[in-house]
């Protein structure tokens, strides 16, 4: 059951890259009233998430329905440089529910047709036997073994020159600012990975 767990460690790999494009930023002094505040926005998660499954684990994914897993953010811009990013619990809690049973689902059908093909003659029920456990409930000990559930408020500070907001020593993120839209159009820096599930995503004003 790798392939299975690595399911999960990738998805909550996305969500710590999608924090981490918080980093720890360097102390500034450069506070711009217009991107003071607090700026929402919500990720969908799903395309990237299934699009990184097909090339690990195209014969168990093809059954995977995920219509989406959505995350919603908020990022707080202070007066005094100081930010905080953080995960809105209630939409991580649904979006990893509905992941788990997408999962369960997918599965199930995984093993049925596994079973059809080695004509082993096996059935859920024998393997759920064999495991000694529902196959949810071993998907759900398989997950909080392997990994921290537990989502973390990134803080620090920031600086800001014209366009360019700097996060961390290194990290620049070039922004389109509007009244209420906040964009991230380029990023400079180490995470380039990071920074493509963020390009062009909109945040608006809380």
């Amino acid at each position: 059951m790798k392939k299975f767990i690595s399911l999960f460690l990738l998805v909550f790999t996305l969500i710590s890259v999608c924090l981490l494009a918080g980093g720890c930023a360097a102390n500034g002094n450069n506070s711009d009233s217009a991107i003071v505040g607090t700026w929402n926005t919500t990720i969908d998660l799903a395309p990237t998430l299934l699009k990184e499954l097909g090339t690990e684990t195209e014969d168990f994914t093809k059954y995977l329905e995920l219509d989406s897993f959505d995350l919603s953010f908020t990022f707080c811009l202070n007066e005094d440089n100081t930010y905080k990013l953080s995960v809105d619990e209630e939409s991580f809690k649904k979006s990893t529910e509905d992941f788990l049973e997408a999962v369960t689902n997918a599965m199930v059908k995984y093993l049925e047709e596994m079973f059809k093909e080695t004509g082993s003659g096996l059935t859920i029920e024998d393997y759920e036997k064999e495991i000694g456990m529902p196959i949810e409930d071993y998907i759900t000990a398989s997950l909080s073994e392997s990994v921290n559930l537990n989502i973390d408020t990134d803080t620090g500070k920031y600086s800001l020159s014209g366009t360019e907001l700097t996060i961390g020593e290194d990290e620049v993120i070039t922004i389109k600012l509007t009244e209420n839209t906040l964009t991230f159009t380029d990023y400079s820096g180490p995470d380039s990975e990071t920074f493509m599930l963020l390009k062009d995503v909109t945040w608006k004003r809380g």
